[in-house]
């Protein structure tokens, strides 16, 4: 059974009600996503808070506002930005990002997102979790047009994604003003191909920085790995490695 909550070394998530739980995939991201001391985050698809939390405890100067359609999860959310030590500098909004972009249209300093993915798969049993797991609310085409709306000239997009839909990320790009400038090929293990890939895209065109990144066994986890999250993870959890 999942634990009720999560404990970080500075703060503690509850992920009882959100669909998605605390996860490798989006401690991972929060811990490498590469920004510059941005000014204003906006978490897409925020579900229980995690990213947001990691963005007010990585940028002690940012402003963290979380965007969730699932309205438990947006509670849940609410409730472990309440009880963090940075509870000021952090917001939650109920509704569809998509409609961030007639309020705040190049807001954000970055955007970071561990977006719905599995859209072959089958669709779960549970709707709430179909909604968080399934392309059909956000659409990774549809994030990176809207980040291109909300992102400043400055700005930047941290995601992570299933390895198989680089493709998609290539096509989308043709339309909207980002370009990757880091690529992470994330592999379970050294003998295993990539199962995820994170990106980093700004404005402006050029080198990609790219690279593997291998996430090991549990309880011997690679040195890349815990680099990234040892800031977080306390250290019964990062032998755990979730």
């Amino acid at each position: 059974m999942t634990s009720p909550h999560f404990h970080f070394q500075k703060f503690s998530v509850r992920h009882t009600q959100s669909a998605m739980k605390v996860g490798i995939d989006s401690i991972l991201l929060g811990g490498w996503a590469p920004f510059e001391m941005p000014g204003a985050i906006l978490d897409i698809g925020t579900g229980c808070g995690l990213l947001s939390l990691m963005m007010a405890q990585r940028f002690p100067e940012a402003e963290i506002m979380g965007v969730e359609i699932d309205p438990i999860a947006c509670e849940e959310a609410h409730g472990n930005f309440y009880r963090s030590p940075w509870s000021d500098r952090l917001q939650v909004i109920p509704g569809n990002a998509l409609d961030l972009s007639e309020v705040y249209p190049g807001h954000f300093d970055a955007i970071i997102s561990n977006p719905p993915f599995f859209s072959e798969s089958l669709v779960s049993r549970d709707q709430r979790k179909s909604l968080a797991r399934h392309q059909k609310s956000l659409s990774t085409e549809t994030l990176l047009d809207l980040a291109g709306t909300l992102l400043k000239p400055s700005g930047s997009l941290s995601l992570i994604l299933p390895h198989d839909h680089l493709p998609t990320i290539y096509a989308g790009l043709e339309e909207v003003d980002l370009f990757i400038d880091h690529m992470v090929h994330v592999r379970p293990l050294s003998i295993r191909p990539p199962h995820r890939i994170m990106l980093h895209l700004g404005r402006r065109s050029g080198d990609i920085k790219e690279y593997d990144l291998v996430i090991g066994p549990p309880k011997r986890r690679s040195d890349d790995f815990r680099r990234i999250t040892d800031p977080f993870y306390r250290p019964s959890e990062s032998k755990k490695g979730r």
